[in-house]
C-alpha cells in the first residue's frame, strides 16, 4: 500500500509516533545529561536502539514508499549509532575516565542529526498524503521542492555527491493532439512506472510539471549518475507505449543531469539542470546533457 493511499487515521498514527519519538529521546537525553553531571544512576535508563519507542516503532512500518525513503533507510544507523555512543559516554563516566569535549560533541551532533531526520520523514508522511501527483504517484513539484530543501540543509553535514536530473518526454504535445489527453495521460503514466523501476530506493522521482519530471539522485558519483540517466534514457526509448489495438508509440525523452551542491541555491540547483536539459533538446533530443 503505498503512503499517499493509506488512511488519514494510519496517517495521523505515524506522525503521532514521530511526535512521540521525539518527546522520548528529549527525555532520554536529559536523563543522560544529569547521569554525566550528578552520577544519577537510576535516572537514566540504558536501552538498546531496538529497545526504545523508536526502534520498536521502526520495525512495525510496513509502507513500501516509507521503508524505501531515503531518510528512512538512513535513519536506522543514526539512531543505532546515537544510542551506542551513549553507553559509551555512561561506560567512561562509570570507570571514571575523563569525557573529553570531542567525544561529548560528536554524541550530540549525532543527536542532533537524529532530530533532523525525524524532521524529514515527519514531514514527508505530512506532505506525501496531499502532494503526490494522483495520475503518475509520484510527488508533485511543491512536495520534491520540500524534500529537497530539507536535502539541500543536510550537504554540508554529509559531504557526498549528489545530482538533479531534469527530464522531458520529446514531442508529448504531438502525443495530445494527434491521440487525444487520454492516451497521453497513460504515456505519463508509462514513463513514470519505468522511472521507478529503474532507480534505486534512495532516489526521488517527482511530476515536476506537464510532461516534465525532475530526479534526486542521492549518494552518486558524476560518471554513476551519467550512467545510470543515460540507462534510463535507453530504457524509455526501447519500451514504446503501446496502445490497445497492439499499436506502439515510440517514446523517447531529453535529460539534463547537474550536481546538486553547496555553493549555488536551491533555486539555480534546478536551474542547472533545467538549462542542461533544453541544451539535450536543441542538440536533437533523446539525449543527455551535463551541466558544464
Amino acid at each position: 500500500m503505498s503512503i499517499n493511499n493509506i488512511s488519514l487515521q494510519k496517517t495521523q498514527e505515524l506522525l503521532s509516533s514521530i511526535d512521540k519519538t521525539r518527546k522520548q529521546h528529549i527525555l532520554w537525553l536529559n536523563q543522560l545529561n544529569r547521569q554525566l553531571i550528578c552520577n544519577d544512576i537510576n535516572e537514566y535508563e540504558k536501552l538498546d536502539h531496538q529497545q526504545c519507542f523508536f526502534g520498536q516503532f521502526y520495525n512495525t512500518v510496513n509502507d513500501k514508499i516509507l521503508l524505501n525513503h531515503n531518510t528512512f533507510i538512513k535513519i536506522r544507523n543514526t539512531h543505532k549509532t546515537l544510542h551506542q555512543r551513549a553507553s559509551k559516554l555512561i561506560e567512561q563516566n562509570e570507570s571514571k575516565k575523563i569525557i573529553t569535549t570531542s567525544d561529548y560533541d560528536f554524541f550530540t551532533s549525532i543527536e542532533s542529526e537524529f532530530m533532523d531526520e525525524l524532521d524529514i520523514i515527519y514531514l514527508f508522511i505530512h506532505e506525501t498524503h496531499h502532494s503526490i501527483d494522483k495520475l503518475t504517484s509520484l510527488p508533485n513539484k511543491s512536495f520534491m521542492l520540500s524534500i529537497l530543501e530539507k536535502e539541500y540543509s543536510l550537504l554540508n553535514r554529509e559531504k557526498t555527491e549528489n545530482h538533479l536530473v531534469f527530464v522531458d518526454i520529446d514531442f508529448f504535445k504531438n502525443v495530445n493532439d494527434k491521440y487525444g489527453h487520454g492516451i497521453g495521460d497513460r504515456v505519463l503514466s508509462h514513463v513514470s512506472k519505468i522511472f521507478i523501476s529503474n532507480l534505486r530506493v534512495h532516489d526521488t522521482v517527482s511530476r515536476f510539471g506537464g510532461e516534465e519530471f525532475l530526479i534526486y539522485l542521492n549518494h552518486m558519483s558524476p560518471k554513476e549518475a551519467y550512467a545510470k540517466v543515460e540507462s534510463i534514457r535507453h530504457k524509455i526509448y526501447s519500451t514504446p507505449f503501446c496502445l490497445n489495438n497492439k499499436k506502439t508509440i515510440p517514446i523517447s525523452c531529453s535529460f539534463g543531469l547537474a550536481p546538486f551542491k553547496l555553493g549555488y541555491s536551491l533555486k539555480q540547483n534546478i536551474t542547472n539542470a533545467d538549462t542542461a536539459m533544453y541544451l539535450a533538446k536543441k542538440k536533437g533530443r533523446n539525449r543527455v546533457e551535463v551541466c558544464k
